[in-house]
């Protein structure tokens, strides 16, 4: 593939494609090597990127995480200041072939069936179930069984083992802290449910962690997708890529345009092409062409660290993921939230309170979405926090609510797409259930470490420790240090979501944009809601699924018109 990628921006001027790719990263590749499969398709990839080879050992070993952050390889993007904190984000996003993939932690999980089930029951997305993805999560897995020093729990037959995506637990060849197996004696103390491998459809409980004809043009970023719009249905015809706006180049598709640029770019290409809400287009100086809600829904997770000194007989490897249900994250609280998420008033002020701040248009259909989020956690024993316990170097907890109810949005401000000028609101933590969450999970973090075997292995709490927060302080305490020290946690979904049009939906079933032809999104930004999971398998597994879709339009197309298949 390397001999396939230029980094020329003029090579490409007066071709067309058949198809045209934007965006080389997760689902961008995926979609682009399935594609490849029928030798009689034409396909470009633009990547604002580059291949970066003489980074891949850095990249491949996961316990360089976080390095690559602020490099060539990060597209980092800024919020504005938050209301909870008044502080601004920077959001890390992968810049390079590879995508996120060059600078995420490489957790291999995947979501519950109930929320995959719910993408159809509840969105209206007809053929996305668990049964009907599973096969392509599947098919795109090599997975490597765990090596014995490993311990990681693994069902066979959920897993594939022909596909690219190499999976399995990271080795590092150094032997595993005893601090790993203290974590789930403390499991079995407390009853918590210890689960054998997150990818089968229930994550739940304590779990070892598994770390796991095509042109490419790179080093350049698409600003618009171009259409034709002569006939009652504007139908995308190419892209225009460039560096910055007074040279540019236009790159021509004949049969679609794929948008894989990620939950915060995609938006913001449609945006710029005139697909978006009126009110955004007109102070941009933008024409529009279809109204559609772009950039509402977004959803990311907040993140708050519990850090810990550990002890000497301490030091070793390895990752140990708790997700935990309702009442293991909220104690005794529980009985205040559950009386909190059956109040329909508190539900309607919540979705109301989001639709006055932009993060959605229709306090009714979001509501269908809160709804669906407590369906999941109540009748189905779904997760709705995350303890991710690592001993790479420290004795810590990275902790998240994995189903924030808060929505932000992402918007172009300008007319130039190259300026980069957007506006950006996550909206972390501006929900009462939300800080709520992330409270609690920080405090059963600290309380797990409290316990038992785990007590022994700690010398003392860095962070945030007993002067901020003192030991046995109640909920309180924690919500006031959780406002002021939360990070992203760097899962934005939902911008472009797959739904139903008139529940705020961007994209059908097929992942086709609504309004017009020729046009579809595969990233994380069709994802319709939050899942209690990491994103990175689901979306090859999407990708892959999509890639099916549009393969069997092409070979329908290609029978009806006579043409090669």
């Amino acid at each position: 593939m390397v001999s396939n990628i230029v980094e020329d921006a003029d090579c490409l001027t007066g071709h067309t494609f058949d198809y045209i790719v934007v965006g080389g990263g997760t689902t961008g590749i995926t979609v682009a090597a399935r594609l490849s499969e029928n030798a009689h398709i034409r396909e470009l990839v633009i990547e604002s990127g580059f291949f970066e080879s003489h980074r891949d050992p850095e990249v491949r070993n996961l316990t360089c995480y976080g390095r690559q952050f602020g490099t060539s390889m990060d597209h980092v993007f800024t919020t504005q200041p938050q209301r909870v904190d008044n502080r601004v984000h920077h959001i890390n996003s992968g810049n390079g072939l590879g995508g996120s993939t060059l600078i995420n932690g490489g957790a291999w999980t995947r979501p519950a069936k109930a929320q995959i089930d719910s993408w159809q029951s509840v969105f209206g997305n007809d053929g996305w179930t668990w049964d009907e993805l599973l096969p392509h999560m599947k098919k795109v897995e090599n997975v490597r069984p765990p090596l014995p020093s490993n311990r990681q729990p693994y069902d066979n037959n959920i897993h594939g083992d022909t596909g690219a995506v190499q999976v399995g637990p990271f080795d590092t060849g150094n032997a595993e802290s005893p601090i790993i197996e203290a974590f789930v004696q403390v499991g079995r103390d407390r009853k918590f449910p210890l689960h054998n491998d997150l990818s089968s459809g229930n994550p739940r409980g304590i779990s070892k962690f598994p770390l796991g004809s095509v042109k490419i043009l790179v080093g350049q970023f698409v600003g618009k997708v171009l259409f034709d719009t002569t006939s009652s249905v504007p139908t995308a015809i190419g892209v225009e890529y460039g560096r910055y706006r007074g040279s540019h180049t236009e790159v021509r598709a004949s049969i679609e345009v794929i948008l894989a640029a990620g939950a915060l770019v995609s938006p913001l290409i449609l945006e710029q092409s005139g697909i978006g809400l009126l009110r955004v287009l007109s102070d941009a100086g933008i024409e529009q062409i279809v109204d559609l809600p772009i950039g509402l829904n977004h959803q990311d997770q907040a993140n708050t660290n519990i850090v810990n000194l550990p002890t000497e007989d301490a030091i070793g490897d390895g990752q140990i993921a708790f997700f935990a249900s309702l009442d293991e994250t909220f104690g005794d609280l529980a009985p205040k939230v559950r009386a909190l998420l059956h109040d329909d008033a508190v539900l309607q002020q919540w979705a109301e309170q989001v639709v006055s701040s932009g993060g959605s248009q229709d306090a009714s259909a979001l509501l269908k979405q809160y709804k669906n989020y407590i369906d999941h956690v109540e009748n189905h024993d779904i997760a709705i926090s995350e303890l991710l316990l690592d001993t790479w170097g420290e004795f810590g907890f990275s902790v998240w609510n994995l189903l924030p109810f808060g929505r932000g949005y992402i918007h172009v401000r300008s007319n130039d797409p190259y300026l980069r000028d957007y506006d950006y609101n996550p909206q972390f933590l501006s929900i009462e259930i939300d800080v709520l969450a992330q409270a609690a999970a920080s405090k059963l973090a600290r309380d797990l470490v409290d316990s038992g075997e785990l007590a022994k292995y700690r010398q003392e709490e860095l962070r945030p420790g007993l002067d901020d927060v003192p030991k046995d302080s109640g909920i309180d305490a924690w919500i006031r240090w959780t406002k002021s020290n939360y990070r992203p946690n760097l899962h934005a979904l939902g911008t472009c979501s797959m739904m139903r049009r008139e529940m705020g939906g961007v994209v059908d079933n097929k992942a086709r944009v609504y309004g017009v032809e020729g046009l579809r999104i595969v990233d994380a930004s069709i994802l319709p809601t939050q899942v209690s999971s990491h994103v990175m398998a689901l979306l090859y597994g999407v990708a892959d699924k999509v890639a099916t879709d549009i393969l069997s339009d092409y070979r329908r197309s290609s029978e009806t018109n006579g043409a090669g298949i």
